[in-house]
Order: C-alpha cells, then sequence, then structure tokens
C-alpha cells in the first residue's frame, strides 16, 4: 500500500450502517500513526488519529522495532472506536543491500534469523495477545512480490503471527504489476492490491480485470478483499485533467465498487498525511473540502458514526 473464514469482528467494531455493502466493514487510512511527519504541517505530528477519528474505524499503526510500546496507542483507538491495522513488516523482514532479486521496486526484502525472536519479544513487551480485541487486522507486508519477498518468507511469518493471534485477520497488499505471482498463505484472511491514477476504478475495465486476477490468487475460497483506494493526490494529475477536489468522485467511485461485492471487507485509502512520495504529493488531510467532504461522507455511510 506503500496501507476470515468466519470473520472475527473485534468487539469495538461497528454495526454496518446502511450504504455500507453486504460485506463492507472497515474505512480507514495509512500512516495515520506510523511514525510519518507531514511536511506540509508546520507544528510536526506523528500520529493524526484526532484528525480521523469521528469518520473511519480503522487506522494504520506500524511498528518498527521489537521493544516499541503500543499498549497506551491501541488504548487510544480504542476509545475513539477504531481498531489498528497493526503493521508488523519492520519485525521480520530487512532489505537486502545490494538488492540480490531486485522487482520494479528496486526493494529486495528478505525475512531476518531473528524474527521469531523479534516477533516474541514484541507479543510480550505489549501482552499483544490481551490486545486482540483492538485489532482489525495484522499488516503481515507491502508489496511482498514487488519488494521481493519469497513465498515461503511470507507462509512463514503468516504462520508465525496467525500462531500468537489466532483470532485477528492477517493482511496482505500486492502491487499491481505482480499480482499474478502473489502465493497467498492459507493463514491470510484479507488480501488487496493498489493501483493509481485510475479515476473511475467502477468502470476501468483493465482495473476490473485486475480485480478478479486477485481473487483468483486465493488460497481459501473464504479470504476476503481489502480495496485499496486513492486517497492522496500527485502533481502528475493535474495536466491529466484531476484538479484535487476531482478526487472525492475518485473515493466515490471506489466506494461503489467496493459496496456492491460482498467478499469486500475494508476499504482503506493510500493515505492520509502527504509527502511520502515526493514534493507536491498531497495526502487526504491537504485535499480540498469538497473531497474530503466526500471522504467522511463514506466513511460515516461504513461506520455509522456521525461525527463530532
Amino acid at each position: 500500500m506503500r496501507w476470515l473464514g468466519l470473520l472475527l469482528i473485534p468487539v469495538i467494531s461497528l454495526i454496518a450502517a446502511e450504504g455500507a455493502g453486504p460485506g463492507l466493514r472497515w474505512f480507514g487510512y495509512t500512516a495515520v500513526d506510523a511514525g510519518w511527519d507531514d511536511p506540509h504541517d508546520q507544528v510536526a505530528k506523528t500520529c493524526y488519529l484526532d484528525e480521523v477519528a469521528d469518520f473511519t474505524n480503522l487506522a494504520h499503526l506500524a511498528v518498527h522495532a521489537p521493544d516499541e510500546a503500543v499498549e497506551r496507542r491501541l488504548g487510544d483507538m480504542a476509545r475513539s472506536r477504531v481498531a489498528a491495522a497493526l503493521d508488523v513488516s519492520a519485525l521480520f523482514y530487512e532489505r537486502a543491500d545490494p538488492p540480490l532479486e531486485a522487482t520494479g521496486s528496486t526493494v529486495d526484502l528478505r525475512l531476518r534469523r531473528d524474527c521469531r525472536e523479534r516477533w516474541q519479544r514484541f507479543l510480550q513487551v505489549n501482552r499483544l495477545a490481551d490486545q486482540a480485541a483492538k485489532l482489525a487486522c495484522v499488516y503481515l507486508a507491502d508489496e511482498p512480490v514487488w519488494n521481493g519477498i519469497a513465498a515461503e518468507e511470507l507462509a512463514t511469518q503468516a504462520a508465525l503471527v496467525k500462531e500468537s493471534l489466532p483470532t485477528v485477520p492477517l493482511l496482505v497488499i500486492e502491487a499491481w504489476p505482480v499480482i499474478d505471482r502473489l502465493v497467498v498463505p492459507s493463514q491470510v484472511d484479507w488480501i488487496g492490491f493498489d493501483r493509481y491514477g485510475v479515476p473511475d476504478p467502477e468502470r476501468d475495465a483493465a482495473y476490473r480485470e485486475q480485480f478478479t486476477r486477485l481473487k483468483a490468487r486465493r488460497s481459501r475460497p473464504d479470504q476476503r478483499i481489502a480495496v485499496v483506494f486513492e486517497a492522496q493526490w500527485l502533481p502528475a494529475y493535474g495536466p491529466a485533467g484531476y484538479a484535487p477536489e476531482a478526487m472525492g468522485a475518485v473515493a466515490a467511485s471506489y466506494h461503489r465498487l467496493a459496496a456492491q461485492d460482498p467478499e469486500v471487507v475494508a476499504l482503506i485509502g493510500y493515505l492520509w498525511p502527504g509527502g511520502l512520495e515526493g514534493k507536491g504529493q498531497l495526502g487526504a488531510r491537504q485535499l480540498p473540502e469538497a473531497a474530503l467532504g466526500e471522504h467522511r461522507r463514506i466513511g460515516r455511510a461504513i461506520t455509522g458514526k456521525t461525527g463530532r
């Protein structure tokens, strides 16, 4: 994202509101609590929970080290009726430098030899088994094939995490050019892909075809789909005819696509704070009110929240 069998919804989740769709239960953004400081903001901050809590129920929370404490952060989310998409990839993977098998991403990740110890340490520091109800999902790896993660490594990670947190859905998001190479471990519960620069995915034939190909990669028929929607705006979109105001209509198209499909469980926006992809990138929080207001409408339709 760059972002169950019998679906076990944590107790803090909400009953779906009208407009949520038959399977759609979760709405939120990447980089809400990921240690990323929005360079557009005059006041540095790395957690944006207060900005999204009144219309989301899922927030990306990234972990960077085995001793990192997240118990308080999980509690803050739970009190706001938001559950964490807990990103644990940094506990398990490290870069091969120089890359041994670089893909189009030029990144080559390898499973750390001490990944089991790092994971167990993180579990203990945060009493994570006791926090399971505060987790929407555990995000195993970002674009694993695109970033050089071998199928056996992803399977090892999925087995370790599922053994520790058996009731929490596991999520994997792949990059669209390598969907057909994705091998989904049986322990994974939600899968998705990211593709940006598609103004109307609901009606875009290529996007819909890739959506179908993603579903074909499932290793269990009950694995659900997380739709990654474009919440950013890039400078290249202006000359193509898409001003920042247009991103509200883009989000609405993703919402219609997700709400119509009973196999879609989550709609996750990339991303909340801008600047991660370079100067000029707007995150959702920098979008004009005309666009961001549409995001809020969608989020409240899915979560049932009514705002402050």
